[in-house]
């Protein structure tokens, strides 16, 4: 279930938003206009903010700056404001969209599940999967049957590159630039140490000891 942060100080505004989101199964959570805002949008961990540009205490452009320190979720700005300085103001400090009160309702579920579609398709690009191993690109983790595995920074950049060109050979020159932007001034045998500790990662905490190839005196492959 997609989780919405609600940032409105009108009670009847934030009691009709509410009532709509959880219609079409939103799960909402109100934020406290009175309390910490960035505080309880950190501890509410949501998927998606909408945030009121006038707020009692804080100006809501202001919230979104911050906001966006710690978090990429993304931020539909809901105003009374039609002007064009608000808008643009509101979009170059974070926001990814902006709706004039009042509002049909049925236009902010359409762009929330247009947030939804975009957000499932970026997540998809961040992870690969290849003989039922699964890497995910943002956390730098490997899945398979169950168990989890941690790679370094280097480990992930050789695998992607294989699992994102399966049974092509990728030569020691182009994995040695794609993990140093350089295949002079690092030592040959270097790459072959990276490659054989996730070898034997792969093998310890998976039980897998054939998942890359190496085509001797070329590079590897899957």
């Amino acid at each position: 279930m997609v989780k919405v942060a609600i940032v409105e100080d009108d009670e009847i505004i934030l009691e009709e938003l509410s009532n709509c989101l959880k219609e079409w199964n939103f799960e909402v959570n109100k934020v406290d206009v009175a309390k910490d805002i960035l505080q309880q949008l950190t501890t509410v961990n949501c998927d998606i903010v909408l945030l009121d540009v006038h707020l009692p205490n804080i100006n809501g452009i202001s919230v979104c700056r911050q906001f966006r320190k710690f978090s990429n979720a993304p931020v539909i700005f809901i105003s009374s404001d039609a002007d064009r300085m608000s808008m643009v103001s509101a979009y170059e400090y974070g926001g990814d969209d902006y709706i004039v009160k009042p509002f049909d309702k049925m236009v902010l579920i359409a762009k929330l599940n247009a947030f939804i579609r975009r957000m499932q398709q970026e997540a998809d690009k961040e992870v690969l999967v290849w003989r039922g191993v699964e890497l995910n690109l943002r956390t730098y983790q490997l899945k398979y049957q169950g168990k989890m595995l941690e790679i370094t920074k280097n480990e992930m950049k050789i695998l992607e590159l294989l699992m994102s060109n399966p049974h092509v050979v990728i030569s020691r020159s182009d994995m040695m630039m794609a993990l140093w932007n350089s295949d002079c001034y690092v030592d040959d045998n270097t790459l072959s140490v990276n490659v054989g500790r996730l070898r034997k990662k792969l093998e310890d905490v998976f039980r897998i000891d054939d998942f890359i190839h190496t085509k001797k005196g070329t590079g590897y492959y899957i």
